[in-house]
């Protein structure tokens, strides 16, 4: 039965005005008890918006994507005039930026990816507390690694898939667990900066590629569409227009249960947000806004998930599912390509083995190699014209290529030793030329390698 709706919340004085009538609803513990529900069963997905993405600076709480707008403001030159463009908006900011002469697509996307590299490690009580809670699925709309960072605090490894909006594709690895929850990253990941949605024009080609079909992955829509799933919604931002566009596009249906969503802000006109709220909560996600705190929300709501008798991941040790290995060999001359590669595989939660990042100072290295080959579930061979050169003399790789091929005697089904090709230029290796080659500058080339050793992997389990 559908919950009662209480609009008659009274803001205080100092926001709209005494007396204004305030159109949040109100906590209520049949609330409380709903969203509980949802989350035990598996039923609830959490929703994290950019304003959930913070950073503690000088005493004040910064917006990640105020201060990336503000430091790409202040290398735009000349400065830009007082009044013609928000400093404090992304989008805007973003957009002007590439107006200056000599500034490209290539600028911006190195921009983003320092400036959230810097703050990979960010994390605070707002995240570590929901990453106490068994979410199994959470969307984010903001490239920071803030939730995924919290997860592993506690103990979870989580598994990252994204949208690119720009090749119209995307990265949905596997359905999370409460150990490995899957996160999502909607407007894309900084790992990947052309997929990521930065500026106006952005926004708009991002809307209109997830309209055309057969963009989003099934399992996605599924998640998205099912009428038992919930939605958390925490600062995602329902004062922006797009949303109502999104919701629309993503064909959600009907829900069984309402969902809930957390706002932090001051509308300038009452009368429209009014609207606002309104639509939302006739919309088929049947949406309830709330106005709270949400750095008291996530603590509130962890203890009250605890005393309601769920088990947190301070209570109860998990038992995380095993990650794929897998061995990088390549030429040395491919090493920045698959440093690339490397980290994408870790987002998608398979464990790459590279002679850069896992041997340590004084390890006799190829002994350390053949340890590593043989220790491994997968090996995979980057192919290139560099490798190909390889191949035509004496090298380290080919030492490699050879042991693994000892291995690969030992499997009598499936694989082991995985060819990749990661350019346009490179040529099977012969002694490989009987096995399934992935390519990876095809546009859905990463999403099948990693497909194809998921499958692979749960064959294995269950011989």
């Amino acid at each position: 039965m559908p919950m009662e709706t209480n609009h008659s919340t009274q803001c205080n004085s100092d926001e709209t005005g005494p007396g204004t009538p305030f159109p949040f609803d109100e906590w209520k513990e049949d609330e409380w008890k709903a969203l509980l529900r949802a989350i035990r069963s598996d039923n609830c997905i959490l929703m994290l918006g950019p304003d959930t993405a913070v950073e503690e600076k000088d005493g004040n709480t910064l917006l990640l994507n105020e201060l990336l707008a503000h430091q790409l403001a202040e290398k735009i030159t000349p400065p830009i005039q007082e009044g013609l463009v928000d400093t404090s908006n992304l989008a805007e900011v973003a957009q002007y930026f590439l107006l200056q002469p000599k500034r490209g697509r290539i600028d911006l996307e190195n921009e983003i990816e320092e400036f959230f590299d810097k703050r990979q490690s960010l994390c605070n009580d707002f995240h570590l507390n929901l990453a106490r809670l068994p979410f199994y699925f959470a969307i984010t709309s903001s490239p920071d690694r803030m939730f995924c960072e919290a997860l592993k605090r506690q103990k979870k490894e989580p598994i990252i898939g994204w949208y690119n909006f720009n090749r119209k594709r995307s990265v949905m690895p596997a359905r999370g667990t409460k150990e490995n929850p899957l996160v999502f990253y909607l407007y894309g990941t900084y790992t990947e900066p052309e997929s990521v949605v930065l500026t106006e024009n952005d926004l708009l080609d991002f809307l209109v590629s997830i309209v055309a079909k057969n963009t989003l992955p099934d399992l996605l829509l599924n998640e998205l569409q099912a009428p038992d799933k919930c939605f958390l919604f925490l600062g995602f931002g329902f004062k922006q227009w797009y949303l109502r566009i999104l919701l629309h596009i993503l064909e959600v249906k009907k829900k069984a249960n309402p969902s809930f969503a957390l706002e932090q802000f001051q509308p300038r006109h009452i009368d429209d947000f009014k609207s606002t709220v309104f639509f939302f909560q006739e919309s088929p996600c049947r949406i309830r806004i709330f106005r709270k705190d949400l750095n008291r929300f996530a603590q509130e709501l962890c203890e009250r998930f605890k005393k309601s008798g769920g088990a947190t991941a301070e209570t109860v040790p998990t038992v995380q599912a095993p990650r794929p290995t897998v061995f990088l060999c390549h030429a040395n001359e491919d090493k920045p390509y698959v440093e690339r590669l490397y980290s994408k595989l870790k987002d998608a939660g398979i464990e790459p083995w590279l002679d850069k990042e896992n041997l340590r100072a004084g390890d006799i290295w190829y002994t350390e190699i053949r340890e590593a080959i043989d220790s491994v579930d997968y090996f995979l061979v980057l192919q290139s014209k560099a490798m190909e050169a390889k191949n035509m003399k004496e090298a380290v790789v080919n030492k490699e290529i050879h042991h693994a091929m000892e291995r690969q005697k030992g499997f009598l089904k499936g694989k082991f030793i995985i060819p990749v090709k990661i350019d346009s230029q490179g040529v099977l290796l012969d002694e490989l030329k009987d096995l399934q080659t992935i390519d990876l500058t095809q546009e859905d080339g990463f999403d099948k390698l990693v497909r194809d050793i998921r499958r692979d992997q749960e064959i294995r389990r269950k011989r």
